[in-house]
């Protein structure tokens, strides 16, 4: 078996460098990566060494090292010197007639094994097996972990990822249907807070036109509403540098590249701007420049009265400083439970006395005041908190602990629970003695 793992480390082993300065080299064969992947080998080969050899023909068969499962009789690999030989004759034979003739790969190896399982049209992966090649390969890095708090963690390990390598996220929409109360007769509103993000997935793109005909298109679509409400379009902030957990979740389904956009430049499709942050950041800037009818004004990030990166944060910023101004009736423009959270949230502790309501994109309005008498000021003040453990938009949920399990968590007595769950005082110990 030894000499087996001297061959695989030969043919793992980099190329010998050129003298003088290496030219056109690819950014993976520097010397830290060079480093750092003759640790991995050395260490893989040390696990290795650790189980039965796969290949020994007293064993019934090929099998993985890891999991013992038995490959099929369809692979062959154990025999690829024999076949390969064979196939090397022939080609050698054929020559004179068959040169073009494709090569056929003869050789199954465990490759044949599922990896997957496909559920409703989704791919469900085994992140167990995941996971610990992850940790094979990497007991020898080097980790700062102060590099590592950088990024957004999640509250509890084995939740830090799905098996597509994100955040893990649950079903939000199930708080706000277990909690949410409809609103029976809807006012007009006084002001109407819109969230960008999603209205630019509710507007039609005009595709190969300007920036001008999107902007036009929000007035459109805002134009419902009576000329005296004041619609207020608000939007994300794009200037951090480390990418948060949505920007993880849209680099997986494909990052776009940066685009030249300017006032007059064609737009391109929706996925190239949504897909990227600076193409985002670039947009909104240009849109903050266009004058809307109908009482439509469209906030620049510049001109926000808060900082904060989230449009859900902003969105209930405005919600306050709304009702500090006088307004009466207050209404929301977004689908998103963590927006919904919040107003819950805010309303309760600010004893808000002005209508909320949160209109969902598909007519639907919301009252969050009766919301908030019905769950009471307790649930309320706990419900911030619940949430971000159970799966918000910065952190993941516990594997099978989700917002649903969260709720029934609220509905039981847990003694000490109200004195640390929604109290910033609370201290460490407490939290801790209540866990």
């Amino acid at each position: 078996m030894e000499h087996m793992y001297n061959e695989a480390g030969e043919e793992l082993k980099p190329h010998g460098e050129v003298d003088g300065e290496e030219e056109n080299k690819h950014n993976e064969e520097g010397e830290g990566r060079r480093r750092l992947d003759e640790a991995d080998r050395k260490e893989i080969t040390v696990e290795l060494e650790k189980y039965s050899q796969p290949l020994n023909a007293q064993q019934p068969g090929v099998y993985n090292i890891c999991h013992d499962q038995v490959a099929p009789d369809t692979v062959n690999v154990q025999n690829a010197l024999a076949i390969g030989s064979e196939q090397s004759r022939q080609f050698s034979v054929s020559l004179s007639s068959e040169f073009h003739k494709t090569i056929k790969k003869k050789v199954k190896t465990m490759e044949l094994l599922k990896k997957s399982v496909t559920v409703k049209g989704k791919a469900i992966y085994d992140v167990v097996t995941l996971f610990g090649r992850l940790l094979v390969v990497g007991q020898q890095r080097s980790i700062d972990i102060a590099d590592v708090f950088q990024f957004e963690l999640s509250p509890v390990p084995p939740a830090l990822i799905d098996e597509y390598g994100c955040l893990r996220k649950g079903d939000k929409a199930v708080l706000v249907k277990s909690l949410s109360v409809s609103v029976t007769t809807p006012y007009a509103p006084d002001v109407v807070l819109v969230d960008t993000g999603q209205l630019v997935n509710h507007v039609i793109w005009p595709v190969s036109e300007t920036t001008g005909d999107l902007a036009a298109s929000f007035g459109t679509r805002l134009a419902h509403y009576p000329p005296v409400s004041k619609k207020v379009v608000l939007f994300d902030r794009y200037d951090r540098e480390a990418p948060n957990a949505k920007d993880h979740e849209r680099t997986s389904k494909g990052r776009a590249n940066e685009v030249r956009l300017t006032p007059n430049t064609p737009l391109p499709w929706r996925e190239i701007i949504l897909h990227n942050s600076k193409n985002k950041n670039l947009l909104n800037n240009i849109l903050c420049n266009y004058p809307l009818p109908h009482n439509i004004q469209l906030v620049a990030m510049l001109d926000c009265v808060v900082t904060h990166e989230e449009a859900d944060v902003i969105i209930c910023s405005y919600m306050l400083k709304a009702v500090a101004v006088g307004a009466q009736t207050i209404r929301i423009l977004s689908d998103d439970t963590d927006v919904f959270v919040l107003l819950e949230y805010w309303t309760s502790k600010m004893r808000v006395v002005a209508k909320i309501q949160m209109e969902k994109w598909n007519g639907d309005i919301l009252d969050i005041n009766e919301t908030v008498q019905r769950i009471g000021p307790k649930t309320c003040s706990q419900l911030l908190g619940i949430h971000a453990q159970s799966g918000c938009d910065t952190v993941s949920y516990p594997f099978g602990k989700e917002n649903k399990s969260a709720l029934k968590l609220l509905e039981i007595y847990i003694p000490g629970l109200d004195q640390v769950l929604g109290q910033p005082g609370a201290i460490h110990a407490q939290l801790q003695e209540t866990a």
